[in-house]
Formats: structure tokens, C-alpha cells, sequence
């Protein structure tokens, strides 16, 4: 048995960063919001990062890996950086600070974007 914990996954369509590609894409606004200073870590992974390590656990089945973290190679990612590229690659390169209760539930992205969590990719997945 393993338990997988991933960073906030991208890549294919997952929602957690989409409304940030569109707005940048459209420059509507024309600065990125990020919540707060945007200081807080936010880890991530490519989902077919994530699906290599699934099919790796389960093909292999490691017995010296039961916890394993999958986060990406990010130095350092911070919510604010990680805007700032989606707007320097996408848009303008501006952002913008707001108040994470201007940001409403259905966009999807606030509970996700204000977490601050230090993670360190496990052995298992930095093997792939």
C-alpha cells in the first residue's frame, strides 16, 4: 500500500490555474490577481508527471516508498512567481494584489492558491 501526495497538479485542463490562462490570454484584466503579498509556497506538478509515478508505484509496487510526495522541480514556488510567469508568458507581465474574499468560490482557485506549504519531492519520484 502507498499514499501519494501530490502538489497542485496542471497541464491538461486542470482548473486550478485556468481562469489565470484566460484572463492573461485576453488581457482582461490587464494584471494577474494574486492573494495577499502571494509569498505563500504553493507546490505543483505536471499531471503527466503525477501519471508516471502512479504507473511507476503500481507497475513496480516499491516496498522502500509507502509516503510519497510528488512536487515538481520548482525552486521556490511561491504563488507570486508562478503568476508572474503565467503574466510574463501569456499577458501583460503585470499582477496584482487582492484580498482572497474578492476571490469567489465557483473561480476555483482561492483555497488552493493561498495554501503555504514547504513539501520535498520524495526519493521515488525524483528517480522518474
Amino acid at each position: 500500500m502507498h499514499v501519494l501526495c501530490s502538489g497542485i497538479r496542471y497541464g491538461n485542463g486542470e482548473r486550478t490555474f485556468y481562469d489565470h490562462f484566460q484572463k492573461a490570454w485576453i488581457q482582461s484584466p490587464c494584471e494577474l490577481p494574486i492573494i495577499g503579498n502571494g509569498e505563500n509556497l504553493v507546490p505543483t506538478i505536471h499531471i503527466i508527471d503525477l501519471a508516471r509515478l502512479v504507473r511507476r508505484v503500481v507497475i513496480e509496487n516499491p516496498k522502500v516508498y509507502p509516503y510519497i510526495f510528488a512536487i515538481d522541480k520548482t525552486r521556490k514556488p511561491t504563488q507570486k512567481r508562478i503568476i508572474t510567469e503565467i503574466s510574463k508568458g501569456l499577458g501583460t507581465g503585470k499582477i496584482a494584489s487582492v484580498q482572497a474574499s474578492s476571490v469567489t468560490d465557483e473561480q476555483g482557485w482561492r483555497e488552493k492558491l493561498s495554501i503555504n506549504l514547504r513539501m520535498k519531492a520524495s526519493d521515488a519520484f525524483k528517480a522518474i
